[in-house]
């Protein structure tokens, strides 16, 4: 689960704290880009706390609450996704992602969601896998249900990044949805 290779090219490796500076230089080079929707981009000033980040996911990780991982191709991080236990009572994930703006529309994002829903129904037993987005995140709203998820509901005034406040989409799948699903693509 710490290295998972996806394509030739595309890789999720477990974030490492030897990877701050590399991070932090790929928030940097696109803040713009990310701080329409994430709300810790403008606080991310340097490598420390990029180191921070990582040091934090580390810590839940060895709590079996969450997977963070970076996103490579030919090597080099391109964004980050993770999948936290967001409710332990019922086994259910939640999925979080972010990518640099020149490797948006490309798919990769997709490869990744489908792995990390793989890896939840198969190794983790998850019950439920959710991705909570801005309604206004057009990208976000799409991969959700290309990934098979329903939109569940809509929690209205719940983010405040930046000056905006955003209403957000849920959409979750279920095991058996999903188990439905990749049985259907297996014999097509």
């Amino acid at each position: 689960m710490t290295y998972l290779c996806l394509t030739d090219r595309l890789a999720l490796e477990i974030v490492t704290p030897f990877n701050a500076l590399e991070l932090f230089s790929l928030v940097d080079a696109n803040r713009d880009h990310l701080r329409e929707y994430l709300p810790w981009v403008d606080a991310t000033k340097s490598s420390d706390d990029s180191a921070s980040f990582i040091k934090g996911a580390l810590k839940r990780f060895a709590e079996a609450r969450e997977l963070t991982y970076f996103i490579k191709q030919d090597g080099c991080i391109i964004g980050i996704i993770s999948l936290w236990l967001e409710y332990p009572d019922t086994n259910t994930h939640e999925i979080g992602y972010w990518l640099a703006k020149s490797h948006t529309n490309q798919g990769i994002m997709t490869h990744c969601v489908a792995r990390l829903l793989e890896m939840a129904f198969s190794s983790l037993q998850a019950k439920k896998v959710q991705i909570s987005c801005a309604t206004t995140n057009t990208a976000s709203n799409r991969l959700a249900q290309k990934a098979g998820m329903k939109l569940e509901g809509l929690i209205r005034n719940v983010e405040k990044v930046n000056d905006s406040i955003y209403d957000h989409h849920v959409y979750g799948i279920l095991e058996a949805e999903y188990r439905k699903m990749a049985q259907t693509s297996a014999s097509s």
